[in-house]
């Protein structure tokens, strides 16, 4: 496996339609996928549990589609990560590797942007989210045929991290978006946007930044500070007055949850993330007065950050101008463009800047 800072290259396994017998298949050999886009990959990235879960409702970032009798149209692939380790210390998804021209997956998902590399969340509400190749298929398989045999559709929930992206960009003030890092309800991240400017202007935080931040950490359930880049803890300041990092995803200069839920910020915006214990100290927390004297963080805690972004690449001022950054690569919102105030992205949008 190779990593690059724009680029996750993982081991996969198709899970092959053959239209002739309207069954699928998990072929022996191993193939390779790259270009997996970095929102992706931080979105399913986290352990899920192995318990298929139902989850009630459609998250911010999910789509459903309601297939008929007969094949599906589309190919599925399992993605395993990280490399390197034990099979069982891995973690997998399920993901849409091609989609049939003609079939019902084009059909139906043309108008919800069904396409290659988004993510499989459930299949007649049972989540599939951690499961095995073989045991993903074996559901599939089974619930195919109790459909067509009683006439009825078959509901796939499908994740798109496109959907996320937009939405952090049309975000509003007093708005929130959110997406599912995890089987149970519980462990989802919140993005809300506090405060934002009358004009974001033409730069955003994006992948390769280097951001500067004024942030405080709260402990969700009972709103006591255990960070921040300015406290005044006993009347001592604790910290920094602002804090400087590079967002670059799996690089672990910040906290995870900062590598997607900063995403698309504007200089002088200020956001807060609600975080579950997966994207934060998880099940060991911090023991007491390594960040804060006096104030551990316990097992599996939820957090808040609330951070105001101060700079991007040591611009502090709004500006028109998308050329102030340089040479800088537009990676994250290459394939975004805004009309009239509102953000879309997607391939018929390539090469566009906000």
């Amino acid at each position: 496996m190779q990593t690059q800072s724009n680029q996750v290259y993982a081991r996969i396994r198709p899970l092959r339609e053959h239209h002739g017998e309207g069954a699928l298949r998990v072929p022996r050999r191993d193939a390779l996928l790259g270009l997996v886009p970095a929102t992706l990959w931080f979105l399913s990235s986290f352990a899920f549990s192995k318990a298929a879960i139902a989850r009630e409702g459609l998250g911010d970032d999910e789509f459903s589609i309601d297939f008929g009798q007969g094949p599906l149209g589309m190919d599925l692939i399992e993605v395993r990560f990280p490399q390197g380790v034990p099979r069982e210390k891995q973690s997998s998804r399920i993901i849409v590797d091609a989609v049939k021209a003609g079939g019902q997956a084009e059909t139906l998902g043309k108008a919800k942007r069904l396409r290659p590399q988004v993510l499989v969340v459930s299949i007649n509400g049972k989540n599939i989210e951690g499961m095995r190749a073989s045991d993903a298929l074996k559901l599939l398989r089974e619930e195919k045929k109790k459909s067509d045999e009683n006439n009825q559709a078959l509901q796939i929930v499908f994740r798109d991290p496109l959907i996320f992206k937009e939405k952090l960009l049309n975000i509003k003030e007093g708005g929130a978006v959110s997406t599912q890092v995890g089987v149970q309800s519980s462990e989802e991240l919140v993005v809300k946007t506090l405060k934002m400017p009358e004009d974001c202007g033409a730069v955003r935080a994006q992948q390769g930044d280097v951001l500067e931040v004024k942030y405080t950490g709260y402990l969700a359930d009972t709103m006591e500070v255990f960070d921040g880049s300015s406290i005044n803890q006993n009347g001592n300041f604790f910290g920094d007055q602002s804090l400087y990092f590079v967002l670059n995803q799996g690089q672990r200069q910040a906290p995870r949850a900062w590598e997607v839920g900063l995403l698309g910020m504007c200089i002088g915006e200020e956001r807060r993330l609600v975080v579950p214990p997966s994207l934060g100290y998880g099940r060991e927390g911090v023991p007491k007065g390594k960040i804060v004297p006096k104030l551990p963080v316990p097992p599996n805690a939820k957090l808040i950050y609330d951070v105001k972004l101060v700079g991007i690449n040591g611009i502090n001022v709004r500006t028109d101008d998308p050329t102030s950054l340089g040479t800088r690569v537009p990676y994250d919102y290459r394939d975004c463009r805004t009309v009239n105030g509102v953000s879309t992205c997607g391939p018929d949008v390539e090469g566009r800047r906000l």
